[in-house]
Protein backbone atom coordinates (compact mmCIF):
# COMPACT_ATOMS: atom_id res chain seq x y z
CA UNK A 1 0.00 0.00 0.00
CA UNK A 2 1.16 3.19 -1.18
CA UNK A 3 0.90 6.75 1.49
CA UNK A 4 -0.82 8.94 -0.77
CA UNK A 5 -0.07 12.19 -1.33
CA UNK A 6 -3.74 13.53 -1.99
CA UNK A 7 -5.03 16.93 -4.02
CA UNK A 8 -8.15 17.82 -4.16
CA UNK A 9 -9.31 20.56 -6.96
CA UNK A 10 -13.27 21.22 -7.42
CA UNK A 11 -14.77 21.71 -11.04
CA UNK A 12 -17.82 22.92 -11.95
CA UNK A 13 -19.64 24.22 -15.14
CA UNK A 14 -22.06 26.44 -15.86
CA UNK A 15 -24.92 23.05 -17.08
CA UNK A 16 -23.69 21.40 -13.70
CA UNK A 17 -25.57 22.90 -10.30
CA UNK A 18 -23.44 19.98 -8.09
CA UNK A 19 -19.76 20.55 -8.25
CA UNK A 20 -18.03 17.48 -8.46
CA UNK A 21 -14.84 16.88 -6.80
CA UNK A 22 -12.07 15.30 -8.46
CA UNK A 23 -9.04 13.86 -6.91
CA UNK A 24 -5.01 13.11 -7.43
CA UNK A 25 -3.43 10.66 -5.24
CA UNK A 26 0.33 10.63 -5.43
CA UNK A 27 2.83 7.83 -3.81
CA UNK A 28 5.50 10.46 -3.54
CA UNK A 29 6.02 14.37 -4.95
CA UNK A 30 9.81 14.00 -4.56
CA UNK A 31 11.94 11.80 -7.09
CA UNK A 32 15.29 11.38 -9.06
CA UNK A 33 15.64 11.69 -12.54
CA UNK A 34 14.28 8.81 -13.77
CA UNK A 35 12.29 7.60 -11.01
CA UNK A 36 8.36 6.12 -11.24
CA UNK A 37 5.74 8.41 -9.56
CA UNK A 38 1.97 6.25 -8.86
CA UNK A 39 -0.71 8.83 -9.62
CA UNK A 40 -4.53 7.90 -9.54
CA UNK A 41 -7.18 9.96 -10.39
CA UNK A 42 -10.70 9.58 -8.43
CA UNK A 43 -14.33 10.92 -9.08
CA UNK A 44 -16.68 10.03 -6.81
CA UNK A 45 -19.11 9.12 -9.30
CA UNK A 46 -20.85 5.98 -10.53
CA UNK A 47 -21.07 5.51 -14.20
CA UNK A 48 -19.61 2.92 -17.39
CA UNK A 49 -17.14 3.07 -18.67
CA UNK A 50 -18.02 4.20 -22.02
CA UNK A 51 -19.22 7.22 -20.11
CA UNK A 52 -16.30 8.32 -18.86
CA UNK A 53 -13.07 9.68 -20.76
CA UNK A 54 -9.70 10.79 -19.39
CA UNK A 55 -8.08 13.84 -21.77
CA UNK A 56 -4.67 13.08 -21.23
CA UNK A 57 -2.02 15.19 -23.48
CA UNK A 58 0.15 12.82 -26.14
CA UNK A 59 3.11 14.92 -24.88
CA UNK A 60 3.94 16.80 -21.66
CA UNK A 61 6.53 19.17 -21.27
CA UNK A 62 9.34 17.51 -18.29
CA UNK A 63 7.05 14.51 -18.49
CA UNK A 64 6.86 11.19 -19.44
CA UNK A 65 4.03 8.76 -19.36
CA UNK A 66 4.98 5.34 -18.63
CA UNK A 67 1.61 3.17 -18.60
CA UNK A 68 -1.76 3.88 -17.68
CA UNK A 69 -4.52 1.19 -16.05
CA UNK A 70 -7.89 0.57 -17.35
CA UNK A 71 -11.12 2.49 -15.48
CA UNK A 72 -11.90 1.09 -12.44
CA UNK A 73 -14.42 1.27 -10.21
CA UNK A 74 -14.55 0.87 -6.18
CA UNK A 75 -17.23 2.33 -3.16
CA UNK A 76 -19.05 4.51 -5.53
CA UNK A 77 -16.09 6.76 -7.47
CA UNK A 78 -14.42 5.73 -10.71
CA UNK A 79 -10.70 6.03 -11.05
CA UNK A 80 -7.44 5.33 -13.68
CA UNK A 81 -4.15 5.04 -12.34
CA UNK A 82 -0.97 6.33 -14.21
CA UNK A 83 3.11 5.91 -13.84
CA UNK A 84 4.51 8.83 -14.92
CA UNK A 85 8.54 10.27 -14.63
CA UNK A 86 11.16 12.63 -15.41
CA UNK A 87 14.42 13.00 -16.99
CA UNK A 88 14.71 16.80 -15.98
CA UNK A 89 15.87 17.67 -13.16
CA UNK A 90 13.77 20.97 -10.94
CA UNK A 91 10.59 21.92 -9.75
CA UNK A 92 7.77 20.98 -12.28
CA UNK A 93 3.89 21.36 -12.49
CA UNK A 94 2.24 18.17 -14.14
CA UNK A 95 -0.61 20.42 -15.94
CA UNK A 96 -4.33 20.27 -15.55
CA UNK A 97 -6.33 17.88 -17.74
CA UNK A 98 -10.13 17.52 -18.75
CA UNK A 99 -12.14 14.29 -17.40
CA UNK A 100 -15.23 13.64 -19.05
CA UNK A 101 -18.40 11.69 -16.37
CA UNK A 102 -21.72 11.09 -17.96
CA UNK A 103 -20.99 14.11 -20.36
CA UNK A 104 -19.84 16.22 -17.57
CA UNK A 105 -16.79 18.20 -17.64
CA UNK A 106 -14.41 17.94 -15.14
CA UNK A 107 -10.52 18.90 -14.80
CA UNK A 108 -7.84 17.48 -12.53
CA UNK A 109 -6.12 19.95 -10.45
CA UNK A 110 -2.40 20.64 -11.18
CA UNK A 111 0.66 19.01 -9.69
CA UNK A 112 3.89 20.06 -8.40
CA UNK A 113 7.02 17.25 -8.47
CA UNK A 114 10.44 18.38 -7.12
CA UNK A 115 12.88 16.04 -9.52
CA UNK A 116 16.39 15.68 -8.19
CA UNK A 117 19.62 14.41 -8.97
CA UNK A 118 21.04 11.09 -7.99
CA UNK A 119 24.25 10.96 -6.57
CA UNK A 120 26.19 9.49 -9.49
CA UNK A 121 25.11 12.15 -11.86
CA UNK A 122 25.22 15.44 -9.86
CA UNK A 123 26.21 19.19 -10.63
CA UNK A 124 29.13 20.48 -9.72
CA UNK A 125 32.51 20.84 -10.31
CA UNK A 126 34.85 17.18 -10.18
CA UNK A 127 38.16 16.96 -8.97
CA UNK A 128 40.94 17.03 -11.17
CA UNK A 129 44.97 15.62 -10.25
CA UNK A 130 47.05 17.97 -10.06
CA UNK A 131 49.58 19.06 -13.11
CA UNK A 132 52.38 16.64 -13.11
CA UNK A 133 56.25 18.68 -12.87
CA UNK A 134 58.27 17.40 -16.09
CA UNK A 135 62.31 17.61 -15.46
CA UNK A 136 63.97 19.88 -18.29
CA UNK A 137 65.15 17.37 -21.01
CA UNK A 138 69.24 16.54 -21.28
CA UNK A 139 70.87 18.72 -24.24
CA UNK A 140 72.90 15.42 -24.73
CA UNK A 141 69.17 13.79 -25.46
CA UNK A 142 68.17 16.75 -27.74
CA UNK A 143 71.48 16.22 -29.80
CA UNK A 144 70.32 12.55 -30.15
CA UNK A 145 67.01 13.42 -31.30
CA UNK A 146 67.78 16.36 -33.56
CA UNK A 147 70.36 13.29 -35.08
CA UNK A 148 67.70 11.02 -35.79
CA UNK A 149 65.35 13.37 -36.92
CA UNK A 150 65.73 13.07 -40.46
CA UNK A 151 65.47 8.81 -39.69
CA UNK A 152 62.26 9.91 -38.19
CA UNK A 153 61.22 11.51 -41.14
CA UNK A 154 62.16 8.52 -43.42
CA UNK A 155 60.03 6.57 -41.67
CA UNK A 156 56.60 8.79 -42.09
CA UNK A 157 56.79 9.15 -45.26
CA UNK A 158 57.04 5.86 -45.44
CA UNK A 159 53.94 5.26 -42.42
CA UNK A 160 51.83 7.55 -44.75
CA UNK A 161 52.24 5.42 -47.50
CA UNK A 162 50.53 2.32 -45.93
CA UNK A 163 48.14 4.27 -43.69
CA UNK A 164 45.39 5.12 -45.80
CA UNK A 165 45.65 0.88 -46.30
CA UNK A 166 45.65 0.21 -42.58
CA UNK A 167 43.14 2.67 -41.47
CA UNK A 168 40.67 0.81 -44.27
CA UNK A 169 41.56 -2.56 -42.78
CA UNK A 170 41.20 -0.80 -38.86
CA UNK A 171 37.90 0.52 -39.75
CA UNK A 172 36.75 -2.84 -40.67
CA UNK A 173 37.42 -4.71 -38.31
CA UNK A 174 36.33 -1.95 -35.52
CA UNK A 175 32.92 -2.05 -37.31
CA UNK A 176 32.61 -5.89 -36.83
CA UNK A 177 33.31 -5.98 -33.47
CA UNK A 178 30.30 -3.41 -32.54
CA UNK A 179 27.87 -5.70 -34.91
CA UNK A 180 29.19 -8.71 -32.71
CA UNK A 181 28.82 -6.70 -29.43
CA UNK A 182 25.09 -5.74 -30.64
CA UNK A 183 24.46 -9.40 -32.01
CA UNK A 184 25.19 -10.15 -28.14
CA UNK A 185 22.71 -7.38 -26.80
CA UNK A 186 19.66 -9.75 -28.08
CA UNK A 187 20.35 -12.17 -25.72
CA UNK A 188 20.16 -9.85 -22.62
CA UNK A 189 16.87 -7.89 -23.65
CA UNK A 190 15.23 -10.19 -20.70
CA UNK A 191 18.11 -8.60 -18.15
CA UNK A 192 17.62 -4.56 -18.03
CA UNK A 193 20.45 -3.86 -15.45
CA UNK A 194 23.13 -5.58 -17.95
CA UNK A 195 21.63 -4.85 -20.88
CA UNK A 196 21.03 -0.97 -20.16
CA UNK A 197 25.49 -0.98 -18.98
CA UNK A 198 26.41 -3.01 -22.34
CA UNK A 199 24.18 -0.57 -24.83
CA UNK A 200 25.30 2.49 -23.35
CA UNK A 201 28.90 1.03 -23.74
CA UNK A 202 28.55 -0.23 -27.18
CA UNK A 203 27.33 3.37 -27.97
CA UNK A 204 30.02 4.76 -26.41
CA UNK A 205 32.73 2.78 -28.36
CA UNK A 206 31.25 3.38 -31.39
CA UNK A 207 31.44 7.00 -30.98
CA UNK A 208 34.88 7.03 -30.00
CA UNK A 209 36.24 4.76 -32.62
CA UNK A 210 34.33 6.44 -35.46
CA UNK A 211 35.04 10.01 -33.95
CA UNK A 212 37.92 9.72 -31.86
CA UNK A 213 36.17 11.21 -28.78
CA UNK A 214 36.62 10.35 -25.49
CA UNK A 215 33.07 8.97 -24.34
CA UNK A 216 33.15 6.51 -21.83
CA UNK A 217 33.47 9.05 -19.32
CA UNK A 218 31.16 10.98 -19.99
CA UNK A 219 27.46 11.36 -18.72
CA UNK A 220 24.54 10.67 -20.69
CA UNK A 221 23.81 14.49 -21.32
CA UNK A 222 27.39 15.46 -22.54
CA UNK A 223 27.09 12.45 -24.86
CA UNK A 224 23.68 13.87 -26.40
CA UNK A 225 25.29 17.08 -26.50
CA UNK A 226 28.00 16.10 -28.46
CA UNK A 227 25.49 14.51 -30.84
CA UNK A 228 24.05 17.53 -31.55
CA UNK A 229 26.87 19.04 -32.04
CA UNK A 230 27.63 17.08 -34.84
CA UNK A 231 24.43 18.03 -36.68
CA UNK A 232 22.53 15.17 -37.11
CA UNK A 233 19.07 14.33 -36.99
CA UNK A 234 17.19 15.79 -34.40
CA UNK A 235 14.71 13.36 -35.01
CA UNK A 236 18.05 10.52 -33.87
CA UNK A 237 19.24 12.15 -31.34
CA UNK A 238 15.54 12.25 -29.74
CA UNK A 239 15.43 8.33 -30.25
CA UNK A 240 18.85 7.68 -28.62
CA UNK A 241 17.91 10.27 -25.80
CA UNK A 242 14.62 8.04 -24.85
CA UNK A 243 17.26 4.93 -25.18
CA UNK A 244 19.72 6.55 -22.76
CA UNK A 245 17.62 7.97 -20.40
CA UNK A 246 15.64 5.08 -20.28
CA UNK A 247 19.02 3.34 -19.14
CA UNK A 248 20.03 6.05 -16.06
CA UNK A 249 16.52 5.16 -14.92
CA UNK A 250 17.56 1.57 -14.54
CA UNK A 251 20.44 2.13 -13.87
CA UNK A 252 20.44 4.32 -11.20
CA UNK A 253 17.07 4.47 -10.06
CA UNK A 254 16.25 0.91 -9.90
CA UNK A 255 13.02 1.18 -13.12
CA UNK A 256 12.61 -1.88 -14.69
CA UNK A 257 12.35 -1.15 -18.50
CA UNK A 258 10.36 -4.81 -20.52
CA UNK A 259 11.68 -6.95 -22.87
CA UNK A 260 9.87 -5.50 -25.50
CA UNK A 261 11.28 -1.71 -24.99
CA UNK A 262 14.53 -3.05 -24.65
CA UNK A 263 14.36 -4.35 -28.21
CA UNK A 264 12.78 -1.20 -29.11
CA UNK A 265 16.45 0.76 -27.48
CA UNK A 266 18.76 -1.91 -29.24
CA UNK A 267 17.26 -1.41 -32.24
CA UNK A 268 17.09 2.11 -32.28
CA UNK A 269 21.03 2.51 -31.34
CA UNK A 270 22.02 -0.10 -34.03
CA UNK A 271 20.05 1.70 -36.88
CA UNK A 272 21.67 4.68 -35.92
CA UNK A 273 25.38 2.99 -36.03
CA UNK A 274 24.63 1.67 -39.17
CA UNK A 275 23.52 4.58 -40.88
CA UNK A 276 26.09 6.67 -39.15
CA UNK A 277 28.79 4.27 -40.52
CA UNK A 278 27.80 3.87 -43.83
CA UNK A 279 27.52 8.17 -43.87
CA UNK A 280 30.84 8.06 -43.33
CA UNK A 281 32.99 5.37 -45.04
CA UNK A 282 31.43 7.14 -48.22
CA UNK A 283 32.87 10.25 -47.44
CA UNK A 284 36.15 8.52 -46.83
CA UNK A 285 35.74 7.47 -50.56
Amino acid sequence: MFKFLIIIFFSSTAAITNAQQVSILLDRADILIGQPINMAVKIPLNASDENVKFFVPDSILHFEVISTSGIKHSNGSVHKEFIITSFDSGSFTFPSFKVVVNNQELYTPPVLINIGYSKEDGPGLKDIKPPRHVRPQNYLWLKILAALFSLLLIYLLLKKLFKKKNQVKDSSDFYSDIKIKLEKLKLLTNEPKQFHLKLSEVLRKYLEGEFKEGMMMKTSGEVLNYLNSKNFSKGDVLKLEYALRAGDAVKYAGYETSNEKNIGYLKTVEDFIVSTHQQYEKQKL
